[in-house]
């Protein structure tokens, strides 16, 4: 398969290159239709193609897209340091990557440091043993790509600390104010860490935003995804661990965590399943029909789940699953979206949420 998807690119390229547009068009469709897998898995080989091919609008929105939901499937990778420039440009300049900019600078001054054959692990190496080469090869390496840092959305402290660190000059920063990357807007990096503290039960000394050890992942974005109850559970069942936050019409920020998988989907079945299990069957040309078998809505046992409200910032509030109630913690029902418990906070239509800690009825903005 790698091979047969490398060479779809290459006849990609190539027939950029000859002006072959009918081909072109036709190698994307083919290569999203039949390599999908393989080009989320090598993101940095399918970057650094598309990335210099952005006229490839089908391939590069199907690419890109997937980046930007799932940016740590790129940055976390081992051959994120094989990126190149203009790739990682590409990046930069959107509005639609999912991470915090102080993430994304961190990022950067990693691949940036990546660069340098004679230091291998960049965290935890000794700055003060650094050559002035090294500084000047990494303030070479990045300097396209600093103007495209939101400076403002970085704490002032801890970037002007890094500058410094790295023997880099301010005035090379744009510092007009920008508008934040499309990442959540409704906590900030300090109710994440808290958030974090709390799944780690730690009841004082909350992590920072630095020390904090989770990276958290955007899977669904009501206002992009919509809030219907489907949609939930295509994009949330079977994610691991989750944290749902909403904003309600009346101001209330409010949400829970999960750390058993979601699971609310129903089961198609092709007829041709049960083809060694029964005698007759029916098949109609090359159709097979689907049955459709709802899972019987059950309680995940977790002792670990809890509901928050940080809508008081100075006071945010949480609420432990009981010990005696963690058989009953977490309610699977594909006709509701997220549960906690079965009434403690629950996703009961599209868009409109009950509790019986909060307030009775509530619409999720």
């Amino acid at each position: 398969m790698n091979t047969s998807a490398k060479d779809s690119l290459n006849i990609l390229v190539a027939s950029d290159e000859l002006e072959l547009l009918d081909l072109a068009e036709s190698a994307q469709k083919y290569l999203i239709k039949k390599f999908s897998p393989w080009l989320r898995s090598n993101l940095v080989t399918s970057l650094n193609v598309i990335c210099h091919h952005n006229h490839f609008h089908k391939l590069y929105n199907h690419v890109l897209n997937f980046t930007f939901r799932n940016p740590y499937s790129l940055f976390d990778s081992a051959d994120f340091p094989l990126l190149n420039e203009v790739a990682m440009i590409c990046l930069l300049e959107s509005d639609d990557l999912e991470l915090e900019e102080i993430q994304i600078w961190n990022y950067l001054i990693k691949w940036g440091v990546s660069k340098f054959l004679d230091i291998k692990d960049w965290s935890n190496e000794n700055i003060s043993n650094w050559s002035d080469d090294h500084f000047k090869a990494l303030k070479e390496t990045i300097s396209r790509c600093i103007p495209l840092i939101r400076y403002y959305h970085i704490p002032k402290r801890y970037i002007n600390k890094q500058i410094k660190r790295y023997h880099l000059d301010s005035n090379t920063f744009i510092k007009s104010i920008t508008p934040p990357r499309r990442c959540s807007r409704l906590i900030t990096n300090e109710n994440k860490a808290i958030i974090s503290s709390w799944i780690d039960h730690k009841d004082k000394d909350y992590y920072t935003y630095i020390t904090d050890p989770y990276k958290f992942r955007l899977l669904l974005r009501g206002s992009r995804d919509g809030f219907d109850i489907n949609t939930f559970h295509n994009l949330c069942d079977f994610q691991g661990p989750t944290i749902v936050i909403f904003r309600t019409t009346q101001g209330k920020l409010i949400g829970g965590y999960n750390p058993v998988n979601w699971d609310g989907s129903t089961i198609k079945i092709g007829l041709d399943f049960f083809e060694n299990r029964i005698s007759n069957f029916i098949h109609f040309g090359e159709s097979i029909s689907l049955f459709t078998l709802k899972k019987k809505p059950y309680f995940s046992k977790t002792a670990n789940s809890f509901i928050f409200s940080f809508t008081d910032q100075s006071n945010p509030m949480l609420s432990r699953v009981k010990i005696e109630r963690k058989n009953e913690a977490i309610w699977n029902n594909e006709s509701y979206g997220a549960c906690f418990g079965e009434s403690d906070l629950c996703m009961k239509s599209n868009k409109i949420w009950t509790t019986s800690s909060w307030g009775q009825f509530m619409n999720a903005e």
